[in-house]
């Protein structure tokens, strides 16, 4: 089973371990990961009816797949996707900018 399969409406605790983010990271590397995927790390749960990876699919489809455009939008934007709250429309758009290029820490 893949990340993209029928299967990723379950819960990703289901999933085939090589197939869950934080596995995959620690495994293979950040390379080896989606934006989504990514995205799903920061965030680490989705809602009642989408894992985290199909709510961070959901928003970075929002933008066209377009991490600057994800930068580029607000928190309270961000809160409007179920299951997104303040905390980790925070997180993704700080950690969406420094994938962008900008503002990265030194």
């Amino acid at each position: 089973m893949t990340a993209y399969s029928d299967d990723s409406r379950k819960s990703i605790k289901q999933w085939a371990e090589d197939d869950r983010p934080r596995e995959k990271l620690l495994l293979k590397g950040k390379a080896a990961l989606s934006d989504a995927e990514l995205i799903a790390i920061l965030i680490s749960s989705g809602n009642t009816t989408e894992s985290a990876v199909e709510l961070s699919r959901r928003i970075l489809l929002s933008v066209s797949d377009n991490l600057v455009e994800l930068s580029r939008m607000s928190v309270s934007d961000l809160m409007k996707f179920k299951g997104i709250g303040e905390a980790k429309a925070i997180s993704i758009t700080e950690h969406s900018s420094w994938d962008a290029g900008e503002d990265q820490p030194r």
